[in-house]
């Protein structure tokens, strides 16, 4: 009778927590910045060319892509990987940009054209 009991309240306190966490989740954290189905800027192939679509990702890294100037209908040009994949060199506004695989899989683009080049 006493484990009956004590399963019953352990239950009540994991259905009682777990909807204070969702009600926390629905008011103090925003929907994520889903890309879907887009091309994500670390698809590139050296020599390719995008334009920036939608920006992803949270918080301080998605205020540091835009403050490095990716920012939707900038043009971005996929110079070269570096020799063990990471990171990845981009070519935008006038200058080069070194950028991890990890943050430029959170920047959704369109491809454009075809391959220009090859890497150096």
């Amino acid at each position: 009778m006493k484990n009956q009991a004590e399963a019953s309240i352990r239950s009540d306190l994991a259905d009682t927590h777990i909807r204070q966490h969702n009600e926390h989740m629905k008011t103090h954290h925003r929907p994520r910045r889903d890309l879907g189905g887009m091309a994500r800027l670390d698809s590139l192939t050296p020599g390719q060319s995008g334009e920036i679509v939608k920006i992803g990702g949270e918080g301080a890294l998605r205020r540091r892509l835009l403050d490095m100037g990716l920012t939707p209908g900038t043009k971005v040009h996929m110079k070269k990987y570096a020799p063990l994949g990471d990171p990845i060199e981009l070519n935008l506004r006038g200058y080069d940009l070194s950028l991890l695989r990890a943050d430029a899989h959170n920047i959704g683009i369109m491809p454009i054209g075809a391959v220009l080049g090859k890497a150096q």
